[in-house]
């Protein structure tokens, strides 16, 4: 695509939306640790070289930090990127759903309860973003999939990530990570059965309009 060719409507504009105390479109303003101020600051030439300095920390990374790269990657144009660490970030968070102890999560204002909203609140609120563009191409989605099962062959420490929760025995977490890959392995599967299904249907909502170049 040329530069001067008008994106399609879904990735044209920052993805608006909010999650308190993460992240708001509306600035924008972050608020996810030591990264903040760089990934408030990066720029299309700077956010790719950050995405890549952060792989080697990629185990030691809470999902909302992972979330708001995701985002700032696919709102600086790097979309391919940003899906990516957006699954990434889907993984994290689906992962830390099943291994903290839900005897203990609590409720509002609850530390686990909290945390467990704020990534609903980024899947409900930027996934349609990231799928609506994922569903552009099946070799682009598969492909995110099968790299994001490769880095997550094992479970991360939680305990490190997330000192201060309430976390299952870390020998269950092998098992807990092992369904979690599956799930992926289960969409991916769907995916290649139902394509043409899903892209007739896309095209009939406007789904495809919205976020494909032909």
């Amino acid at each position: 695509m040329s530069a001067s060719t008008p994106l399609p409507a879904g990735l044209s504009e920052p993805i608006p939306f909010y999650v308190t105390p993460y992240y708001n479109s509306e600035g924008p303003e972050i608020n996810v640790g030591p990264l903040s101020q760089a990934l408030l600051s990066a720029t299309p030439a700077t956010i790719g070289a950050i995405a890549e300095g952060l792989r080697p920390a990629l185990p030691y990374q809470p999902a909302v930090v992972l979330f708001v790269l995701a985002v700032r990657l696919f709102d600086l144009g790097q979309h391919d990127e940003g899906l990516y660490w957006f699954y990434q970030a889907q993984y994290r968070a689906r992962l830390l759903h099943r291994v903290l102890d839900s005897e203990q999560i609590g409720q509002m204002f609850d530390p686990a309860f909290e945390l467990e909203s704020a990534h609903g609140a980024f899947m409900e609120l930027a996934g349609p973003y990231f799928n609506g563009y994922a569903g552009c191409s099946q070799a682009r989605w598969l492909g995110v999939i099968a790299r994001v099962q490769a880095d997550n062959q094992t479970a991360p420490d939680f305990s490190l990530i997330y000192p201060d929760l309430a976390l299952r025995p870390a020998a269950e977490w092998p098992v807990l990570n092992q369904q979690v890959n599956e799930g992926l392995s289960q969409l991916a599967e769907a995916l290649r059965e139902g394509w043409d299904e899903m892209q007739a249907q896309r095209r009939a909502n406007g789904t495809h309009e919205r976020f494909c170049t032909e």
